[in-house]
């Protein structure tokens, strides 16, 4: 895997800080480098939550633009489009948290960007388990950037509701782009 800048990106109370965590240990698990910092504690329940992560040699713990984004919200993917570098991908859940003045664009506005657009609804019904979304990202995030699932699920394996987590990440891992 080639070294890469991530943003992950949603709204409080979605588990940006346990996908940060999840893909930074599993990197950590592949002998990856991996620097990380969350913009968190600022924001209340729906408020804009994000981190950065390096994977990978870097001399530095900062960038200017990312390769990859992971947005576990729509809007927040477009708000934070402007990071990714111009060969970049965006890898978002199409789970809107809707607020006034919500853009009725929105999916118009995602498909014309190199994205991933993954109804994570849909594959969390499917396990029985409406919230591991970021979970379903993660697999999704893998599979794309060609991390083996068993690293990933030996990680996610020490994490509170392993069993849960671990269906939620290979219905992400098996989602066709």
């Amino acid at each position: 895997m080639r070294d890469l800048n991530l943003i992950i990106c949603g709204v409080g109370g979605q588990g940006i800080i346990f996908l940060t965590r999840m893909i930074g240990e599993t990197m950590i698990k592949l002998d990856k480098d991996v620097v990380s910092s969350e913009a968190h504690g600022l924001s209340r329940m729906l408020g804009s939550v994000s981190s950065m992560m390096r994977i990978g040699k870097h001399e530095s713990g900062s960038f200017k633009e990312a390769d990859v984004v992971i947005a576990m919200e729509p809007l927040e993917a477009l708000r934070h489009n402007h990071l990714l570098s111009d060969d970049g991908l965006l890898i978002t859940s199409s789970g809107e948290v809707r607020i006034k003045g919500y853009p009725e664009d929105i999916r118009e506005k995602l498909e014309s960007l190199n994205s991933v657009v993954v109804d994570t609804k849909k594959l969390c019904k499917e396990i029985d388990d409406r919230s591991r979304d970021n979970v379903v990202l993660c697999g999704v995030f893998c599979k794309k950037f060609g991390i083996p699932a068993d690293t990933a699920e030996q990680v996610i394996k020490t994490f509170k509701d392993a069993d849960k987590n671990i269906a939620a990440f290979k219905a992400g891992f098996g989602y066709e782009t």
